[in-house]
């Protein structure tokens, strides 16, 4: 496999991810405030911005990094934990 081929599937490897930690940054956030239910469109009324805008972040297949960061923002978590899953960063209160 060339490098430009090795490239493209770690990173749609990386944006698949993305999509499952953000995920898990709302289950996080549902045990650690004690709630029942909290979904991505209570994460987006709590951050006063359109769902929408969450779901083309967790979906494209080319987004920005102005969009991933927002995601973050939005999910109460750090870019790299969102990007990378490191281990070393927890989902903030």
């Amino acid at each position: 496999m060339n490098d430009a081929v090795s490239t493209e599937v770690n990173l749609a490897k990386m944006l698949m991810e993305v999509e499952f930690r953000s995920e898990d940054a709302l289950r996080e956030y549902r045990k650690k405030h004690d709630l029942t239910h909290y979904s991505f469109k209570d994460a987006a009324t709590r951050a006063d911005v359109d769902v929408r805008q969450i779901y083309r972040a967790r979906k494209s297949t080319n987004p920005t990094i102005r969009s991933l960061a927002s995601l973050a923002g939005i999910l109460d978590v750090e870019l790299r934990w969102l990007l990378f899953g490191d281990q070393t960063t927890e989902v903030e209160e």
